[in-house]
């Protein structure tokens, strides 16, 4: 575990300070276990999501989105001092019910990794999701997709 640690911040420091950011990754957000599409270690509660919101405002870290890191890659504008990408992934439908209005309320940027194939299954079906079957319902609908990319915070890996 050391080692990988290490290899880890080998890695940070070998960019330079212009170009270094932390990616803080998430899938899906419940207040209610039973409810969530993911397992119980891969989903956040609402009211810790906003907690660590305020506590990387209060902290200092500004997010920033894929094209302030894929600019300041290529020699546009540096990213700013603690930097945090943040990522959303599998396109769970709290993405845009939970987290939207939060990313809206603190004006933070996000990334979501949607998985195509899962967007694709018609509603009422079931999606395979590891070894277990969720309901289509869990995940994101294009238009719900369209409508945070159009607010300029949300951008699709």
């Amino acid at each position: 575990m050391l080692i990988i640690i290490w290899s880890l911040l080998g890695v940070a420091h070998a960019q330079p300070p212009s170009q270094r950011f932390i990616t803080l990754s998430y899938h899906d957000v419940s207040d209610d276990a039973a409810l969530s599409g993911a397992s119980s270690i891969m989903f956040i509660k609402s009211a810790e999501l906003v907690s660590q919101f305020a506590w990387l405002r209060e902290q200092g870290y500004q997010p920033v989105s894929m094209e302030q890191i894929i600019a300041a890659r290529n020699g546009g504008t540096p990213l700013p001092d603690r930097a945090i990408l943040l990522s959303f992934d599998d396109g769970y439908r709290s993405v845009y019910t939970r987290v939207f209005p939060l990313l809206k309320l603190f004006n933070y940027p996000a990334v979501i990794a949607l998985v195509g194939k899962w967007m694709d299954v018609p509603a009422g079906e079931m999606v395979a999701y590891g070894d277990e079957q969720v309901p289509r319902e869990y995940f994101l609908e294009w238009h719900e997709v369209n409508e945070m990319v159009s607010s300029g915070l949300v951008e699709v890996a």
